[in-house]
């Protein structure tokens, strides 16, 4: 009887650490590969230890593929944190930059809290339909809006 009550008591304290501390929402349709309308590129996103990774990849015209930027999505403090580093290091480019977003609660809208520009981004997924996305990047108020539309690959 003790041990039923030590076991009941260890499985509901471990079920509320992982239930909170995971990607919820929105952001668990992210996960896979998106790719850009315009062909110009993709990206790839997977969960690992509870937090979303992703990369962004570029396509040139001759059809060589380059990852500029490594992108990351975790919880904290009922929070979404958005991270974006661009100028990933290669042979032709050693110089990084680094933005750090947060998100009102566990909406993809988020608002840069480092640095002046990008100002904000947005994901959102298709009414009706999650294989569709469009980010939205405000560079700022002057400058008029751009928007990314990706379609998940299967």
């Amino acid at each position: 009887m003790q041990f039923n009550k030590i076991l009941f008591t260890s499985i509901l304290i471990f079920s509320f650490t992982t239930v909170f501390s995971q990607i919820k929402g929105k952001a668990k349709h992210l996960p896979g590969t998106w790719v850009y309308a315009q062909g110009s590129g993709y990206e790839v996103w997977e969960i690992e230890n509870g937090q979303l990774v992703g990369a962004g990849y570029r396509t040139n015209k001759i059809g060589d593929t380059v990852k500029v930027e490594k992108l990351g999505i975790k919880l904290a403090n009922n929070r979404l944190f958005y991270t974006l580093e661009t100028g990933i290091k290669n042979f032709n480019n050693s110089a990084n930059t680094e933005h750090q977003f947060m998100s009102k609660a566990r909406k993809l809208n988020f608002t840069n809290i480092e640095n002046d520009l990008p100002n904000y981004l947005n994901y959102n997924f298709g009414f009706f339909n999650k294989n569709k996305l469009t980010i939205t990047i405000w560079m700022d108020e002057s400058i008029k809006k751009t928007k990314l539309k990706l379609r998940k690959k299967f």
